[in-house]
């Protein structure tokens, strides 16, 4: 039983990664087995250190810097760019033009104030908790606790990057410094462009 729901628990992690991936680069999208056996192996091979004499001693420094406030960092992160750049309206009219029903105003309300809001509390009430980390009568050394932060810094950093290069890439230099920002926090595909590419698809699919 626990070897199974081990297993279950990798495969929508699993998923997620390749499918990121495979948006990516078409090699994997054609190659689809032989990728996930590569990912797949490459996983068991880090995970290694995990089932040595001291593995209990890793899992718990991962639990404490790979699933802290980095990782709830980048969900806010997420919900903010959904709900509010993107829109909760554009959000809605999107579930309604693929499933035919709009999601009630619990949801909306759920997405767009109670999950940024409670992923806020949980970074505050992360950060303020004490830095020590004991396991069992071992104290980890202060260098592993700046290490593990510098590995959150890491889950974190690629998304202002990103917001640097976009703006400096993409953004039109004639525009003052506001509208160039402000661009950067627009949709780029319209309701209309959505419709007309999912009646292409569908027209394609039946003919």
């Amino acid at each position: 039983m626990v070897i199974n729901l081990g297993l279950d628990s990798d495969f929508g992690g699993l998923e997620a990664m390749y499918t990121a991936l495979s948006d990516e680069y078409l090699l994997l999208r054609r190659h689809r087995k032989f990728g996930m056996f590569i990912m797949c192996c490459i996983l068991v091979i880090a995970c290694l250190p995990t089932v040595t004499n001291g593995g209990n001693y890793v899992v718990q420094y991962l639990d404490k810097f790979s699933t802290g406030p980095a990782l709830m960092f980048v969900v806010m992160m997420e919900a903010i760019a959904a709900s509010w750049v993107y829109g909760i309206n554009n959000i809605v009219y999107d579930i309604q033009l693929h499933l035919g029903f709009q999601p009630n105003y619990f949801f909306r309300f759920t997405w767009k104030i109670l999950c940024p809001v409670i992923v806020t509390l949980l970074i505050i009430f992360s950060l303020i908790s004490p830095d020590e980390l004991k396991y069992r009568n071992y104290l980890y050394p202060s260098w592993s606790i700046i290490f593990g932060w510098c590995f959150n810094m890491t889950l974190i950093l690629p998304i202002p990057i990103i917001i640097i290069y976009v703006f400096i890439r993409y953004s039109d230099s004639e525009k003052s410094l506001k509208e160039r920002i402000y661009s950067l926090f627009v949709p780029t595909i319209t309701k209309q462009r959505l419709k007309r590419q999912l009646e292409k698809r569908s027209t394609f699919v039946v003919s």
